[in-house]
């Protein structure tokens, strides 16, 4: 068994990605990693979803594996892109769900918004994943259980089934349709020995 190191890099079109495109071996001298991919931004006079764009571009014959991250802001969406596809979408999207839809290649920075008021301490009883989901979106630990077993969260990009996985400080969650939040610090533990985390809940 070969055990060297492979190197590689990645790239989905902003820091903090989910989904991204790798490279590795003889490519990463022969490609520039940021030709594999661009951003399409939709605009729409309704409010758009992550499951209805998703959904709409599912239903050209994509593959799930040449669709990146969608960041949604409230009208607006952008979604990266393998690049030998973008122009397949921008000339046969016309619409998500049932509203007319404009798209354009973004050649900016995705804006990235922070909700500010889920930069909170949170207090739970464990580290593990299950108690993390229900502290931090308010929901029962039964709800966060259905959340693991229909394979909607990741951990650092790793999807997780069990809700018996430990998180730590930096980790990031990801919950789909609910966002993603990171364990920015791990605070001390309080009087009744329970865990003050510091956590940030990104849009």
């Amino acid at each position: 068994m070969n055990n060297q190191k492979m190197d590689y890099i990645k790239y989905g079109g902003y820091e903090g990605c989910e989904r991204a495109v790798v490279l590795m071996g003889e490519y990463l001298e022969s490609k520039d990693i940021r030709e594999e991919v661009q951003i399409v931004k939709i605009s729409c006079s309704q409010e758009l979803t992550h499951s209805s764009i998703l959904g709409s571009l599912l239903g050209l014959g994509l593959e799930r594996k040449k669709i990146g991250d969608i960041i949604i802001d409230e009208n607006t969406a952008y979604v990266v892109l393998k690049k030998t596809i973008t122009n397949f979408i921008i000339q046969n999207l016309e619409k998500v769900g049932r509203n007319r839809v404009k798209l354009e290649v973004f050649e900016e920075e995705i804006p990235i918004k922070e909700d500010s008021t889920m930069d909170k301490k949170v207090t739970v009883s464990s580290m593990r994943i299950d108690v993390l989901l229900s502290s931090v979106l308010h929901i029962s630990r039964g709800k966060a259980n259905t959340l693991l077993q229909k394979e909607y969260v990741k951990v650092n990009h790793e999807l997780i089934k069990s809700k018996n996985k430990i998180l730590s400080k930096g980790d990031m969650i990801s919950v789909r349709k609910h966002g993603r939040f990171y364990i920015t610090e791990v605070l001390g533990k309080s009087r009744k020995d329970k865990f003050i985390l510091l956590i940030k809940k990104i849009v």
